[in-house]
């Protein structure tokens, strides 16, 4: 009996950790309530199963004992848990673009934050997996991390070698695609500002927080095509961006 009482508590905890797991990549978070309370209640009632199973006493929820195997339950959940993320990998999901096989799964669930769309998100994936694909520099390089789905480390380094402009991967954004403005895209973009204003006429004259703070939500209120875009950067309506924050930034 006392046996299969572990037994049962660690299938328990072997189940919660995957779904946990699996939860957090559906959410996009490690702390939804909801998940981390059915997880936390699972993990005491194996605590109780693990307890009574080995303690020749009856175990009392509020002691020291009880604690003891509350953390021998929660270190075997994080386990699970981990092992779950680590041996992860998405459906594959393939597309054939210049005789090349391309696995877009990792590429869809990496951009959910930004398009949450399904259909948006995969038009934008094959629209850019098919730019990078068609480009003969691009596809002999980079092969290998076109058809195992690297992507993102592709992008990465053609940016790194300033060449990610002339692909017009703007294009790829259809005028009606919402783009979701995630801390982390948020804070990357406010860090790129501050670092270019910092150099800028407005350093001496203008709170540098409340001009970047400014632009952010300008920049938030246009379509995700129009912000991509490389005419952008010299419109007028990024100029006019810009005097609206200075005049609302400057240090009275």
């Amino acid at each position: 009996m006392k046996v299969l009482k572990i037994i049962l508590a660690i299938l328990l905890l072997s189940g919660a950790g995957s779904e946990y797991a699996n939860a957090s990549r559906e959410l996009l978070t490690f702390t939804s309530p909801g998940v981390l309370i059915g997880c936390f209640l699972v993990v005491l009632f194996c605590a109780w199963i693990v307890g009574s199973g080995t303690s020749k006493e009856k175990v009392k929820i509020i002691s020291f004992q009880f604690l003891k195997y509350v953390a021998v339950c929660f270190g075997i959940f994080l386990i699970f848990a981990f092992v779950n993320f680590t041996t992860y990998k998405a459906i594959p999901e393939k597309i054939t673009i210049n005789g090349i096989e391309i696995d877009i799964a990792e590429m869809m669930n990496g951009s959910k934050k930004i398009i949450p769309d399904e259909n948006q998100r995969r038009l934008y994936c094959i629209c850019v997996v098919t730019k990078l694909a068609n480009d003969t520099n691009i596809s002999e390089k980079y092969r290998t991390e076109l058809k195992s789905g690297k992507i993102d480390k592709i992008l990465i380094s053609l940016n790194t070698e300033n060449k990610l402009s002339v692909l017009n991967l703007e294009e790829c954004f259809d005028s009606n695609t919402k783009m979701i403005w995630t801390d982390q895209i948020e804070e990357s973009l406010k860090k790129d500002i501050l670092n270019n204003l910092k150099n800028s006429k407005y350093s001496k004259t203008n709170d540098l927080n409340k001009f970047c703070d400014c632009q952010i939500t300008e920049y938030k209120k246009l379509s995700a095509k129009e912000l991509s875009s490389e005419e952008f950067t010299n419109s007028q309506k990024k100029m006019n961006i810009e005097k609206e924050c200075d005049l609302k930034s400057r240090i009275k």
